[in-house]
């Protein structure tokens, strides 16, 4: 036990038999925080500032598997074992009881890879754009990591690649198909790259997207393909399913060019292709998932 002014005063009025108005709201409350760096690449040192004398602090990094938390005393240090985010969290036993320090997150290590998201928050690996039209792509990193460059790359595809650092432009001035790649570097090193689908259309008269269609979709092996323009000439004279690194997996010619096909992906592993359909002057892609 450790007399203070404070509890001195109240033992005396217990005796006494007197008014107690004295508390410990003061020296009961939670004013502490976790002290230490926001990122790091191999290992971090973290501890509570302030602590009264007699505290004991316990520590706990979830989730697991991306540091190793060694304490010493009321201080923590964290080694890497794998890049992400941990989130560090101390619990202060003290005279007045525990209490739980706010959280602190951490970045370890290599950012994560790069993420095209829709506006509802999904993962989009495949972008669709129509000739002499900027079509922007905005991957977002945790600002976390604490980013320091951005390295964007045209694989394939007879288009032009615009970089403005975190963003990017896609601009083509004819029907084409290909991939782009992006990836980021923190002061760890570089993350792993992103690969992103990206299909430029004509969509002048009557042309792009609404050409073709392709269903049910998702799929567990059947795909109709069926030409949807009201041009008559719009048929279909080759098929390509490719995965979505643009590895060609079927290829398929058709000789009587008819306006709708059925073509089987049963026996592709579950995943995204992409289907690529030509009508004799033109390429159209249509995303499909395999379930």
């Amino acid at each position: 036990i450790r007399f203070t002014a404070r509890n001195s005063r109240w033992l005396f009025n217990e005796m006494e038999n007197l008014p107690n108005t004295v508390n410990c709201s003061d020296s009961c409350s939670n004013p502490y925080y976790i002290q230490g760096i926001d990122a790091f690449c191999t290992s971090g040192s973290y501890y509570i500032p302030g602590l009264p004398r007699g505290a004991t602090v316990t520590w706990q990094a979830t989730p697991s598997g991306i540091v190793t938390p060694a304490q010493n005393g009321n201080q923590v240090t964290l080694t890497k074992l794998s890049d992400g985010i941990v989130t560090l969290t101390a619990t202060i036993t003290n005279g007045c009881g525990s209490s739980v320090v706010a959280p602190k997150d951490i970045a370890v290590g290599v950012p994560d890879r790069p993420k095209l998201l829709d506006e509802f928050g999904n993962e989009v690996t495949f972008v669709s754009t129509c000739t002499d039209v900027y079509k922007s792509l905005c991957p977002i990193v945790d600002a976390k990591f604490g980013v320091l460059e951005w390295e964007w790359e045209k694989v394939t595809g007879d288009f032009n690649l615009l970089n403005f650092n975190s963003c990017a432009d896609i601009l083509g001035f004819s029907p084409s198909y290909g991939f782009v790649s992006v990836r980021v570097r923190n002061a760890c090193g570089w993350s792993s790259p992103t690969l992103i689908v990206v299909n430029v259309t004509d969509c002048s008269g009557g042309g792009g997207f609404g050409r073709f269609s392709a269903s049910p979709n998702p799929t567990t092996g059947d795909v109709q393909i069926e030409a949807t323009s009201t041009d008559k000439t719009t048929t279909i004279k080759e098929i390509q399913v490719t995965d979505k690194f643009g590895n060609i997996k079927k290829t398929i010619k058709l000789n009587t060019s008819p306006k709708k096909h059925k073509i089987n992906i049963a026996d592709l592993p579950a995943d995204i292709y992409i289907i690529r359909i030509y009508d004799g002057k033109t390429w159209v892609s249509k995303k499909v998932i395999k379930s």
